[in-house]
């Protein structure tokens, strides 16, 4: 299987410049809906890649939410954190398990960012 991810029918989900969402494939196989453009991490064995879903229940920005996922080629199968966010940015890995997020859209204020240990970080099947 092809690890390589791409994107397909984007949207603009606020109207002030992004963030995008869209359809994430890996290969030819669909893996998600929803999915911010351009904020894909892959784990530093690239066995897993993680990404932030979107939901919106409702009509207003209260009704927004992110979900931190990962695919993991493996076993095939989607997880999602069991943690929200309101805003979301996944910086890098710092160490194997280790990842630096931001409570942001972007990783250019240094203070909404802290490192995230995903090794006891709840994750569900999806």
């Amino acid at each position: 299987m092809n690890n390589e991810c791409h994107f397909e029918n984007p949207t603009q989900v606020i109207n002030m410049g992004g963030p995008w969402i869209g359809d994430l494939y890996i290969g030819d196989l669909f893996i998600s809906q929803k999915i911010i453009l351009d904020n894909i991490i892959y784990s530093p064995d690239r066995s897993v890649i993680y990404f932030i879903r979107y939901y919106q229940l409702g009509n207003t920005v209260k009704d927004i939410f992110l979900k931190l996922c990962y695919w993991d080629f493996k076993e095939h199968k989607l997880f999602e954190s069991s943690q929200s966010f309101d805003k979301l940015y996944l910086k890098g890995f710092v160490e194997k398990n280790i990842m630096t997020i931001c409570r942001a859209f972007h990783s250019e204020l240094p203070e909404t960012c802290y490192d995230l240990n995903l090794s006891v970080e709840s994750f569900l099947p999806a």
